[in-house]
């Protein structure tokens, strides 16, 4: 059953961070579609793309203010959702591989450095004290949240291209990922700070039943985030920013096309 009327666009005010966790239980079929995309998850690497391309089509469905922006998640669409989920997967693996390497860097680097004082304080004779320890935690936990946020809002920039355009080579245009990350850095930021810790805390406790609790718990993330990138992306065409231009070639799923009626038969000719 549709909903009798489109999504309306996210208020002009701030970010609605219930109608973004609410997203995914207002819709029709919304257990079926979190069973079926916790399913997909545990599925290497084919299910996480299938799930994107599925996302492609929310987001792009939201912008559109389809009456249903959440489509049955059908595995007879299995192989239509992997190809438009490739372009996404491709831009987020490319993106996230120097993120990886600079944070390896910085923990070697503070694991390296940390070591080397504590010997030097060995052969002083003089003991580090817990408040210095800790210190030095705290530090480098520092260090490595200045480096995730900016490069997580770069990462979204091109997540947000790339579900849009579905096109690896318009998706990683470096000049307009940096053009929608600086006018939109502050809205991700508040976005980080008030999801993360909820959803620390759920996936804890979805570890707590077997580990499946926590796959449950990634489906409502990754929508909550999905509706939260919409609604900044709506924030920022209203401050004037440029439209990024929506794929126009994946064609309907196949799950939503009407069958063709069968062929009438053919009289008998007349003897």
């Amino acid at each position: 059953m549709e909903n009798a009327n489109p999504p309306p666009p996210p208020p002009s005010g701030g970010i609605q961070f219930i109608q973004a966790f609410r997203f995914l239980f207002d819709q029709p079929n919304a257990l079926i579609n979190i069973l079926l995309a916790a399913v997909m998850q545990i599925i290497p690497i084919v299910g996480g793309i299938v799930l994107m391309g599925w996302y492609c089509e929310i987001i792009q469905r939201l912008i559109k203010r389809h009456p249903s922006p959440i489509p049955k998640l059908d595995f007879g669409d299995f192989v239509y959702w992997l190809g438009r989920g490739v372009v996404p997967f491709l831009v987020v693996f490319l993106l996230t591989l120097p993120l990886t390497l600079v944070i390896m860097v910085v923990v070697f680097a503070g694991m390296f450095g940390g070591g080397i004082l504590m010997a030097s304080l060995q052969r002083s004779g003089a003991e580090p004290s817990p408040l210095f320890l800790f210190g030095g935690i705290g530090l480098m936990a520092l260090i490595i949240l200045a480096i995730i946020l900016p490069m997580n809002v770069l990462l979204m920039s091109a997540l947000l291209r790339a579900e849009l355009t579905e096109d690896f080579g318009k998706a990683l245009q470096l000049g307009k990922i940096w053009n929608f990350a600086c006018r939109t850095w502050k809205d991700f930021v508040v976005v980080y700070i008030v999801v993360t810790p909820v959803f620390l805390v759920m996936m804890f406790a979805g570890m707590l039943f077997l580990f499946v609790g926590m796959y449950l718990v990634i489906v409502m993330l990754n929508f909550t985030y999905l509706h939260l990138r919409w609604q900044i992306y709506e924030r920022y065409l209203r401050s004037g920013g440029e439209p990024i231009p929506l794929q126009t070639k994946s064609g309907p799923i196949p799950s939503e096309t009407p069958k063709a009626a069968p062929p009438l038969p053919t009289p008998a000719p007349q003897g």
